[in-house]
């Protein structure tokens, strides 16, 4: 799993399921019936807070 923690960090950008682009600002790491996870907290536009499972969120490049 420590491939997941890897790719999200504080301040990347993700795209979750409805297609909408936010914020990731903090990373957890979990352990549930002994199968790891990653919880993925961001934040959209308008401000709001969310989680989502890692599994579900797609990385966002930066265009330059």
């Amino acid at each position: 799993m420590e491939l997941v923690s890897a790719v999200w960090k504080p301040g990347m950008r993700a795209r979750i399921p409805s297609g909408e682009i936010v914020e990731v600002f903090e990373v957890y790491e979990g352990d549930w019936l002994g199968e790891a996870y990653f919880e993925v907290h961001v934040r959209d536009a308008n401000g709001a807070e969310r989680a989502w499972l890692a599994y579900y969120l797609t990385p966002v490049e930066e265009v330059r």
